[in-house]
């Protein structure tokens, strides 16, 4: 073999070896990438997974404060309407003397039963514009009973005992509290429900 073959065999063996290294560093290059192309998807759909939970989260924040915020709503609703009812109950039973009347009559009534043997040691209070009805309604129940016209008084009547204590009280204000308080489920039902 001369050295003509001998260098040819070497090219060739060379040329062999490239072939083979390059071949190898091709797949380990494709392995390579394919690996960090699986890690970059992966850390992706960490990424993702991680975004997506902290935007469930503020859509849950959002809800929840629209939800706060419609309760706020409502509840101020309620009040103003309850405000609102209760101002049109005072104002019915302070302008309207049918009303008024009906309303001083049962509680006459009520303050004779609750004052019972006490009536003679009382004085009714009343006010000017509802002073001839509810004369005439403590005349019906027994005559010569104490009455004074009450100059705080708008309307109504309270009744007071000799000690100053004040026993029974019948004012729009205190009337329609009372009758907004017995009647506020009913409303509360037939508005919020």
């Amino acid at each position: 073999m001369g050295l003509k073959e001998i260098l040819n065999a070497l090219e060739a063996e060379c040329n062999r070896a490239v072939k083979e290294l390059e071949t190898r560093a091709l797949a380990q290059a494709e392995r390579i990438k394919q690996e960090a192309s699986l890690r970059a998807e992966e850390e992706k759909k960490l990424v993702l997974e991680a975004g997506k939970k902290r935007i469930e989260q503020e859509v849950k924040n959002i809800i929840n404060r629209a939800e706060a915020q419609s309760r706020n709503i409502r509840a101020a609703a309620r009040e103003t309407t309850f405000r609102l009812i209760l101002d049109r109950l005072k104002e019915i039973i302070a302008h309207d003397p049918a009303v008024r009347a009906a309303i001083i009559r049962k509680a006459i009534s009520d303050a004779v039963e609750m004052l019972n043997g006490q009536l003679n040691q009382s004085t009714f209070y009343v006010s000017e514009k509802d002073k001839k009805v509810i004369e005439e309604e403590l005349k019906k129940v027994k005559d010569g009973l104490k009455i004074s016209v009450a100059d705080n008084l708008d309307a109504g009547f309270y009744v007071e005992m000799q000690e100053g204590k004040i026993n029974f009280k019948v004012t729009p204000e205190v009337v329609a509290g009372r009758l907004s308080r017995a009647f506020l489920p009913t409303i509360s039902k037939r508005l919020f429900e």
